[in-house]
Parts: structure tokens; sequence; C-alpha cells
């Protein structure tokens, strides 16, 4: 199931979890 979508979800994965990464504390928190 590769494919436009399979990149897109993989994008906005990405996305996300950089948005919730801990910034500040000197440590990667992904909630």
């Amino acid at each position: 199931m590769r494919g436009p979508t399979h990149v897109a979800a993989g994008a906005a994965f990405a996305l996300i979890a950089h948005n919730y990464v801990g910034i500040g504390d000197g440590t990667i928190h992904i909630y």
C-alpha cells in the first residue's frame, strides 16, 4: 500500500511528531 497516500501519511506523522518534540529542556520527548 505504498504510494502518494502512504508518503503523505509519513510526512504528516513526521510533522506531528516534530510538533510534539520537547524543545528547550535538553531532551527529546515525543508524546
